[in-house]
């Protein structure tokens, strides 16, 4: 009998068996390669990482006071750390 792979980074919390989250990735991998090779996955990804920078700047920009209150508006158990807090020196 054929042992399965364990994987300790990642935890299968749902009722999907690891096998077929395994099969599904499996089939999705080269697709999802082959579009990110791809002129247009190249193209649609550069523009990801210019919004993604362009949010950051926006949320580094604002007041801390505004940024605390982004933290409490998130959900419970979702904080979001912007950066690490800086101690004066």
């Amino acid at each position: 009998m054929r042992q399965a792979k364990t994987n300790t980074t990642a935890t299968n919390v749902s009722t999907i068996p690891d096998t077929a989250l395994e099969a599904l990735a499996r089939c999705l991998l080269p697709v999802i390669r082959s579009y990110f090779e791809s002129e247009e996955g190249q193209r649609e990804f550069a523009e990801w990482k210019v919004e993604q920078q362009l949010q950051q700047e926006q949320k580094q920009s604002r007041p801390f006071c505004q940024q605390h209150q982004d933290i409490e508006n998130l959900p419970s158990g979702e904080m979001e750390l912007e950066q690490p807090l800086k101690l004066a020196g």
